[in-house]
């Protein structure tokens, strides 16, 4: 039996439990000890910052928190250090904010004289060149309980194909006080689009589901165990299969659990009005829509498959209905004209009344791994995009529409 510890270093998101370290905690308990280190929370704790403030904290304009916490609260360092040493295995989960706060853990571990084997993990952990530890690519569960059974090569996209022989999640290491009433969920890993400005399809070489039965189990048992009502879905998308959809709505229906859940979805117009009012009567709350634009050239060269016209026929049922949703647009985007951006200018003032709310807005940001970035694409200069970005924020105030303030520019700081 090993002693695993599991960190999650700063900056990390508040909002729910790091729903990927707990599918390594149930994938390793059964016969290892398993603690965790939500350093993250701690962190946000002894600073007192904002929930929104920080959220938006991190990337690589961030100021080396580290250093920070180990000059004015030499304890937290030091007392974390000594107690990681104790460990057989330490992972840490890399996100893009939390890297430079990650790497210089793993380093200071190092050199306190750690003798056990430190890992590794997470989306970031790819553009890692200069770690020579191990490090996991991909899913963790089964790369995890390899490396806690003495295995010790790089681990590189170890996918489980049958996402139901994962047990049910518990949350238990976490300290659920520390967070708003929201459990996080994943009913599916991968993607089914290949937007081009995106990397997360990247982090999944096959898109896979848990069945509809397996993630109503999982809701009931959470909400008997907590009774907390609330569940944020974390896929990239929840209707990949309308199929799987609809029996999900179904299950959850029949259940009668008082529940309230929200999920990302990406735009179908074969959405039907009785498809989305199953979803409302299942306890669907909230939904999340990434329009990115509403050009129909600059939908195109994303690889968006629907047009301007198809979102705002989904958007009219979804108003008929009052189920809520909110939208992510994307300006600048490289082969975006002055003339597509007023296209979106115009669909969002001439919509105002379909639209609940503007979840997020932001600069193009071109990612590392994106297939623009292998095109060799050159985005647009900035100050084109800084102009853009004025005049979308000036006429979501002058036409009062919704919006989350904490999220319209958060990516450009480079979370």
């Amino acid at each position: 039996m090993a002693k695993v510890a599991l960190v999650i270093p700063p900056f990390f998101w508040t909002k729910t439990p790091h729903i990927g370290i707990e599918f390594l905690i149930q994938a390793l308990k059964r016969k290892h000890k398993v603690d965790l280190f939500d350093l993250n929370m701690a962190s946000f704790q002894i600073l007192r910052k904002r929930r929104s403030e920080w959220d938006k904290l991190g990337g690589e304009k961030a100021p080396s928190l580290f250093q920070y916490l180990k000059s004015s609260y030499p304890r937290f360092i030091d007392s974390t250090l000594k107690s990681l040493k104790k460990y057989d295995l330490v992972g840490i989960s890399v996100f893009r904010r939390n890297r430079a706060f990650s790497l210089r853990l793993a380093e200071e571990l190092e050199n306190s004289g750690f003798s056990g084997r430190l890992i590794l993990g997470g989306p970031e952990v790819s553009f890692i060149k200069d770690f020579c530890g191990q490090k996991v690519i991909g899913e963790g569960e089964r790369a995890i309980a390899a490396i806690a059974q003495g295995e010790s090569k790089d681990f590189l996209f170890w996918e489980t194909d049958n996402l139901d022989s994962l047990p049910l999640l518990e949350f238990r290491k976490f300290n659920l006080r520390a967070f708003p009433r929201v459990l996080p969920l994943l009913s599916s890993r991968g993607c089914i689009r290949r937007c081009r400005f995106c990397t997360e399809w990247r982090l999944y070489k096959k898109f896979r589901q848990h069945t509809p039965a397996y993630i109503v189990a999982q809701m009931k048992k959470l909400w008997r165990d907590y009774k907390i009502d609330w569940f944020s879905f974390q896929d990239s998308l929840i209707n990949a299969s309308l199929g799987w959809l609809e029996e999900f709505g179904r299950r959850l229906s029949e259940e009668n659990l008082p529940i309230r859940w929200e999920a990302q979805m990406i735009i179908r117009d074969d959405m039907t009005t009785d498809l989305l009012a199953l979803l409302q009567k299942a306890g669907c709350t909230n939904i999340f829509f990434g329009l990115e634009s509403a050009s129909e050239k600059v939908l195109k060269d994303i690889g968006k498959p629907f047009c301007p016209q198809e979102a705002l026929s989904l958007f009219t049922r979804l108003t008929g209905l009052s189920l809520h949703f909110e939208i992510s647009l994307i300006i600048g985007y490289p082969t975006e004209t002055e003339e597509d951006f007023l296209c979106t200018l115009s669909f969002l003032k001439e919509n105002k009344k379909l639209i609940p709310k503007i979840a997020q807005v932001n600069p193009f940001i071109l990612l590392e791994n994106s297939l623009l970035k292998e095109e060799g694409i050159t985005p647009l200069p900035q100050t084109i995009v800084k102009k853009r970005m004025k005049k979308v924020l000036k006429l979501i105030k002058n036409e009062g529409l919704r919006h989350r303030l904490s999220f319209i520019n958060n990516l450009a700081d480079g979370n």
